[in-house]
């Protein structure tokens, strides 16, 4: 499947311009880095409340600290990339506290992620979590 012809430079744009985004879905946006991603948030701080990343292989936990950082209205997270680590997972945790929607299939995320979404995410409705071959019983 081909990705989209987005690039950081046009991500970020919409970042800047469109103040009042709320929902975001990014899907085979291959092009993508952090840094328009990091300009996103920058850019829509507290009107995102949703947010999906699919198969964006540049995204990494960068962005996802900017996002933990500005979008504190963020209420739905959906996050399918190998480049995503715990540090990634725990900003969002740590930084959303409107969230009520965890959907993660991140092959790189640990007891550690899910342990900061079970202290900080109080008001999650949905955690989905697929392909983790790093969670235990723990």
């Amino acid at each position: 499947m081909k990705g989209c012809y987005v690039g950081d430079q046009g991500l970020a744009a919409v970042g800047k311009c469109c103040k009042q985004l709320e929902y975001l879905n990014l899907r085979f946006c291959e092009g993508l880095t952090d840094v328009c991603v990091v300009e996103l948030a920058r850019g829509v701080g507290n009107s995102l409340k949703s947010l999906g990343i699919t198969a964006c292989a540049k995204i990494t936990d960068t962005a996802m600290e900017a996002v933990g950082l500005h979008c504190k209205s963020l209420e739905n997270l959906s996050l399918d990339a190998e480049c995503i680590h715990n540090k990634g997972v725990v900003s969002v945790a740590q930084g959303c506290p409107a969230l009520k929607s965890l959907k993660l299939q991140c092959i790189n995320v640990t007891d550690e992620a899910l342990t900061a979404v079970g202290t900080s995410c109080s008001s999650l409705e949905v955690l989905a979590l697929y392909s983790f071959q790093k969670f235990t019983d723990k």
